[in-house]
Formats: structure tokens, sequence, C-alpha cells
């Protein structure tokens, strides 16, 4: 597309210049993230027809254990029951606290970041660790993982060290960066760990922390 000017004044000729709007290509990164499936419980709900939650009268056998309520919201609540990620990579961009689990590192959403302190004390060393929830549930046995993630550490000896479960954090297992992990314990619940111990605070992190994983029927 071209634009053409035809301007003159007292000191200078017609101008004949011709300016040439060039348009830029911009890349949009979409990433998606992963799907949590839930299923709620019946409870201590009066279901009609349930073994269980159906009974007239007096019951305290129902699937929540507890005392059969009618009429009332005596659900037993969310179970959380699959989860599944776009080409078995899960990919945490610490900018909401979903899969954020225990641990006392710092899960900075607004630095996209997951810090060993929220202290920027250079002069003391910051004990920290995090756990993720579950990162994959799906009914399949999880074989191996790899997880990758940038760090960034204020002094080279801090210490940022990865472990693996794929049975739920029964059995923990030491991973190294970017190398796959072939598990001793096999199990269908992957989650990660996170451990620190740094001078560097606040100033010692990972970003873009990502674990694929090869998983079978």
């Amino acid at each position: 597309m071209v634009f053409g000017q035809n301007t003159s004044d007292n000191l200078n000729p017609t101008d004949k210049t011709v300016p040439i709007l060039k348009k830029s290509d911009e890349d949009i990164r979409l990433e998606e993230d992963s799907t949590l499936i839930f299923t709620e419980t019946i409870g201590n709900s009066w279901i009609v027809g349930s073994a269980t939650n159906g009974i007239v009268g007096a019951n305290t056998g129902t699937q929540g254990g507890g005392q059969q309520v009618v009429g009332g919201d005596g659900r037993g609540g969310l179970i959380l029951s699959k989860v599944v990620n776009q080409n078995n990579l899960f990919r945490e961009n610490f900018r909401v606290t979903n899969f954020q689990g225990s641990g006392n590192a710092n899960w900075d959403t607004t630095n996209h970041r997951l810090a060993s302190s929220t202290s920027d004390n250079h002069s003391t060393i910051h004990n920290s660790y995090q756990e993720f929830n579950t990162m994959f549930l799906n009914g399949q046995t999880i074989t191996k993982a790899t997880i990758n993630a940038i760090e960034t550490r204020w002094n080279p000896n801090d210490k940022i060290a990865y472990f693996l479960s794929a049975d739920g954090g029964n059995n923990w297992e030491e991973a190294t960066l970017g190398v796959e992990h072939i598990f001793t314990h096999t199990g269908d619940n992957l989650k990660a760990k996170i451990v620190f111990m740094t001078t560097g605070g606040v100033d010692t992190y990972i970003e873009r922390f990502r674990t694929s994983y090869e998983a079978t029927a």
C-alpha cells in the first residue's frame, strides 16, 4: 500500500517522495494449559434409589460415612479424577497457583517465577522447598519423565535440586535437569518437588518449569 505526496512551498520544488508502509509480522505463541477434571461424590446426601444413600429413616451408612441428609446439601465435595496435558508435557509459568502444593519457597505470580525465598538478604542461607500438585493423573503408569526449567542463580554455588514422584509423593526420586529420569517406583500420579539451598534468596529462582513424561495404559 503506497501514498503519494504532492506538496511545495516558496523555497522548495514540489515533493514527489512516496512513503511505503510495510507490514511487520508478529509471532504470538499459544500454550495449552493442563486440563483438570473433578467429580463430586454423593457424600451424605439422600439419593433416591441409592443402595447407600437412599434408605428411608436414620442412616449413617452413607457413601460419606455420616448421617444421611434429606433436603440438604450433604454432598461430599469435589475430588480430582484426572489431569491431562497436551503432548504429555506439563507447563508451569507461575502466573497462577493452581498447581502450588505444600512448601515455603516463593511462588511469585507477579514476576512469574519460583524463588528460593521472598528475602533479599544475601548474608544468610535460605533453605526452602516447593511441591507441585498432581501434574498428570489419567489411570496410566508413568515410567519416565524429564524436567526442564530456566535457572537464575545469584550465587553460582546456590543449589537447586529437582525431585519427581510417579506415585503421588509416596516415593521421591532425584532427577537431573534436562536428563530423562526412569522411575524405580512407578505409579499413576505424577508430582514434582524443588529444593533450594541458597544465599541468593529472592534473586535465585527458576522460570518456565516443564515436565515431559511417558505413560502406558
